[in-house]
């Protein structure tokens, strides 16, 4: 299966929010003094991928993306949720289409104005409570 890159030329038509899932300690690990974060072009998280993987929705960030890859991580490791506001965004965004899911990636590191962060709790078998 070859997915296909394709451009956002016009940010207004984006939705006005996108989500991004991340363990606690590589967000403080891909974040800057100042807060930006960025976690573009790292094996430990995105797959070494030149942009950040990001969701429509917080419904398809859990059960596309958390509770399939992630919910055997260790109960220990806390994960955060970054809502990000996508016309806070001044950097090329693409889309890719897998199975009938439309998944957006940012080509940029995320100023801290562009996300709000919030803590993920998770049920006793692993999974995203998002």
């Amino acid at each position: 299966m070859i997915n296909q890159e394709i451009e956002i030329k016009d940010n207004s038509i984006l939705p006005k929010f996108l989500y991004h899932l991340v363990p606690r300690k590589l967000f403080v690990e891909f974040s800057d003094i100042n807060g930006n974060y960025d976690c573009r072009n790292k094996k430990e998280w995105g797959n070494n991928s030149p942009f950040i993987h990001t969701t429509l929705s917080r419904q398809q960030l859990k059960e596309r993306v958390a509770d399939t890859n992630w919910a055997d991580y260790s109960l220990k490791e806390k994960f955060l949720l970054l809502e990000i506001d996508t016309r806070m965004l001044k950097t090329r965004i693409t889309y890719s289409i897998i199975n009938d899911y439309i998944y957006h990636h940012i080509w940029g590191r995320l100023s801290k104005k562009s996300f709000k962060v919030f803590e993920v709790k998770r049920s006793k078998d692993g999974k995203f409570l998002i």
